[in-house]
């Protein structure tokens, strides 16, 4: 058991790093629900959210349960 969750963990990290990687939030509110296993057994996350910044300098977040592909490439409809 100690194993997997030290693979979890590990896989986790790495998906967390790249998903930070550019300085910018691209995942956020990670709980244990959000992690869903694929068909080998690898963790994987769930519940994208979207990080937007306001113009007086704030952040807030969505989470979206679904993302049009145009919204996904251009950011309107």
């Amino acid at each position: 058991k100690w194993a997997m969750r030290l693979r979890v963990a590990l896989y986790l990290a790495q998906a967390l790093e790249y998903c930070n990687s550019r300085g910018r939030a691209l995942y956020h509110d990670l709980n244990a629900y959000r992690i869903l296993f694929d068909q080998e057994g690898n963790p994987r996350l769930s519940c994208f959210g979207l990080m937007k910044n306001s113009r007086d300098g704030r952040s807030y977040s969505t989470n979206l349960a679904f993302t049009p592909p145009e919204y996904s490439r251009t950011g309107s409809k």
